[in-house]
């Protein structure tokens, strides 16, 4: 039974990209309990005909054609869902890889609520902020070794962060565009320790700086907010905020990171989903 919920609901999750992906809002209508309930990079959050506008218009492929929708990995736990997706298109003369996470409430085998995320800089090339979109929920419980690279990574402790990393064939990937944050196209992929390490000496400069210039990167006191987790014997999936308490202008970031654990049990990569940079 718990197989075949798992392999519905990834099903439903990649239904419901093919069916955005179309317009097509019957089928989309036949994934919720009621009415339709989605969170959208560029659209918001939007139900009932609001969403259903949302759908015949996403922004995501406007215009675009549409060659594969891939499903990556897949998490349920909880009455939650997370589908890691790469959506293939080809838009304005340029092929596009897009990395989605489509989260689910559960309710039964529908759902009632649905939360993507993907960096819009992919599609139109820039920078955007994602607002706030849930509150605190009641908190899953972390894996201990996923709760250690929280507790380091609040602290700016780069080495406590390494040392939870399996040493072989680890990495961490940001799905951004580039491995240079200072950019602010994105932060990319980060493979091994040394690869991984570099990254969390930019997230240090950036967390942990001395606040005098927040245009290169300084946000004394940055923090992740827990929203929303729950954990497989294999992954754990975490909705956080960003919270920038020094930058009034930009104080809130949404995002997703889904945690894999290796044979060791140490982590093998992190996957993390967001705009921060």
């Amino acid at each position: 039974m718990i197989i075949e919920q798992k392999k519905g609901q990834a099903d439903a999750s990649v239904e419901l990209v093919k069916a955005l992906a179309i317009g097509d809002t019957y089928s989309v209508q036949k994934l919720f309990t009621g009415e339709i309930d989605i969170d959208d990079p560029f659209a918001g959050r939007n139900t009932g005909d609001s969403a259903n506008n949302m759908i015949k218009d996403w922004r995501s492929v406007k215009g675009a054609i549409v060659k594969s929708i891939k499903l990556e990995h897949f998490t349920i736990a909880n009455e939650c869902s997370a589908a890691e997706i790469t959506l293939s298109i080809s838009q304005s003369s340029k092929h596009i890889n897009l990395p989605i996470v489509v989260v689910a409430d559960i309710n039964g085998k529908k759902w009632d609520r649905v939360r993507i995320y993907y960096r819009r800089a992919w599609i139109d090339g820039k920078q955007h902020v994602r607002p706030r979109m849930l509150d605190k929920r009641k908190l899953g419980k972390m894996p201990p070794i996923v709760e250690e690279y929280h507790r380091c990574l609040r602290e700016g402790d780069v080495e406590g962060m390494l040392k939870v990393f399996t040493p072989e064939g680890c990495y961490l990937d940001g799905h951004g565009q580039s491995t240079n944050l200072s950019l602010g196209i994105g932060m990319g992929y980060f493979e091994g320790k040394e690869g991984i390490r570099d990254v969390f000496n930019q997230l240090a400069t950036f967390e942990h700086g001395d606040g005098n210039d927040y245009l290169k990167g300084a946000s004394v006191g940055e923090y992740l907010e827990h929203l929303n987790i729950f954990s497989d014997e294999r992954t754990t999936v975490l909705e956080f905020n960003i919270v920038r308490p020094n930058d009034p202008e930009n104080s809130i970031q949404a995002g997703v990171a889904c945690y894999e654990l290796a044979d060791d049990g140490l982590l093998l990569g992190a996957r993390i989903y967001d705009e921060g940079y």
